[in-house]
């Protein structure tokens, strides 16, 4: 047993061993283990109320701007990393993709974009690319290009490649799609133009419409014979485009390089012959004549208005033809219409459409008695 004497002596015995450790070997302590920030004394705190912050080990002769620059150069390889590949760069080799598609409609082309994606810290190769159009399973055009960029835009004209109207006029959708295919080296993609009425350029199908200008008030200076009612005009419309196959006696709108030709004949003579009509894509235009203004106006939905000297009542570029220039009596008044296309995207073709039935001199000189007569298509009289 032993009192206080015997625990102050070990107590002295302790000390002299813990002072015979450091005369001798020096003792080692454990080495931080881990990543570049534990080798590198710093440590981010894991305690989400404080926010991140960095300790650096005071017992380490490190310099502090160099540990304080290894944690700030690793979040800076992080976000370098990041922003290549959202520049279209990769982990592995280089790629291609076909993008998006457009119609120059000034120069009559296709046009496509294919963007380049290459390895980390690489360039745009600039070799060749090899490129195809299909139409439906027929391959139509092939070319190779060199692109040295990592967004290309290609144009191809139509006169290349264009081989008919890609929508089913059937109604159904048994559509011949044109494909583009581009590859460079071991990298392909492939691009369906849809939809595939962007494609369709050729037309097929033609008609009319008439409406009538009038207006109340004397005629020829005369109230008593004309029934104070005026018919001053017609606005005469054409449409062009595909016949659709489900809506009768509607049409499909498609976008195209082409001219119209239109004669308004009465009971059959010709009575007034319109300017040609240029159409470019979806904008038609035209020249002056002795019946018509100068003009032009947009295609929509398949219809176009035509021209006249006399503005149509709240109608933008709406002009109206005034009626002697064309009227000679009550009867039928229909269109020949004549469309000729740019000879990438077909021939010619004529259409005699249906015409309107004109009651405007009995109208204006039935009496007090006599009902109005209104205009109706020529087929029904």
């Amino acid at each position: 047993m032993g009192g206080l004497l015997d625990k102050a002596n070990l107590a002295d015995n302790d000390d002299d061993e813990q002072a015979t450790d450091a005369e001798g070997e020096a003792k080692v302590e454990p080495e931080a283990t881990g990543g570049l920030l534990a080798k590198s004394g710093t440590e981010i705190s894991n305690d989400p109320s404080s926010g991140v912050s960095i300790r650096v080990d005071d017992d380490d002769d490190t310099p502090a701007w160099l540990k304080y620059g290894s944690v700030v150069g690793v979040f800076l390889l992080i976000g370098f990393i990041a922003y290549q590949l959202m520049l279209g760069f990769n982990m592995g080799g280089y790629s291609i993709t076909l993008t998006e598609i457009e119609i120059d409609e000034n120069d009559n082309a296709l046009r496509f974009q294919i963007a380049v994606g290459t390895p980390m810290f690489g360039s745009v190769a600039g070799t060749d690319v090899n490129l195809s159009i299909s139409y439906g399973e027929d391959e139509v055009w092939s070319g190779v290009t060199t692109i040295d960029r990592s967004l290309n835009w290609i144009e191809v004209p139509f006169a290349d490649f264009y081989q008919g109207n890609s929508r089913d006029s059937t109604g159904f959708n048994d559509h011949t799609y044109y494909t583009i295919t581009a590859t460079q080296g071991s990298s392909s993609d492939e691009l369906r133009i849809t939809p595939p009425q962007q494609m369709d350029r050729t037309l097929s199908a033609a008609d009319s419409e008439y409406i009538e200008m009038k207006e109340n008030g004397e005629c020829d200076g005369d109230t008593d014979t004309t029934m104070d009612l005026c018919h001053i005009g017609l606005w005469f419309r054409v449409g062009v485009g595909i016949d659709d196959p489900i809506n009768d006696g509607l049409l499909w709108h498609i976008d195209s390089d082409y001219t119209i030709d239109a004669v308004v004949k009465y009971n059959g003579n010709p009575v007034l012959t319109f300017p040609p009509i240029t159409v470019d894509g979806a904008k038609s235009s035209w020249s002056s004549s002795a019946e018509v203004n100068e003009g032009g106006t947009m295609v929509e939905n398949a219809w176009m208005g035509m021209g006249g000297t006399k503005s149509v009542p709240d109608v933008a570029e709406g002009t109206y033809v005034e009626r002697d220039n064309f009227f000679d009596d009550d009867g039928c008044y229909s269109m020949t219409v004549t469309v000729t296309h740019n000879s990438i995207f077909g021939g010619s073709y004529s259409v005699d459409t249906e015409g309107i039935h004109l009651y405007w001199v009995y109208n204006e000189n039935r009496g007090d008695n006599g009902p109005y007569e209104p205009s109706v298509a020529c087929e029904d009289v």
